[in-house]
């Protein structure tokens, strides 16, 4: 009984470093995506914030209505693309963690 045991066990570690070598580069390609997805996120929510701030410069100075929905449109984009932001962020965390949490060692 103990010599199955053993070898499930031993089973158990080589299925274990199996998957584990697997997933491995799944997980960091997954994770320099993620990452990449964040710089390009960082890039667009300062261009948008500059564009908006120009918008609004030119809103003050001149009469043209027709700019109102245009920012406010501009506005949201920023506002879903920061709530995009935050889901990424929290996926990277969550994919970091499995990353650690992973390997056999650490169980």
């Amino acid at each position: 009984v103990q010599f199955v045991m053993a070898e499930a066990t031993a089973n158990e570690d080589v299925f274990a470093k199996g998957l584990l070598e697997l997933l491995t580069p799944v997980v960091q390609e997954c994770d320099e995506r993620i990452n990449d997805v964040l710089v390009s996120q960082a890039d667009l929510s300062q261009q948008i914030d500059l564009l908006t701030n120009e918008l609004q410069l030119f809103m003050n100075t001149a009469t043209i209505p027709t700019l109102g929905p245009h920012i406010q449109k501009l506005s949201s984009a920023k506002e879903r693309m920061d709530n995009i932001n935050n889901t990424l962020t929290k996926i990277n965390a969550r994919l970091d963690r499995l990353q650690k949490g992973g390997s056999p060692q650490n169980k």
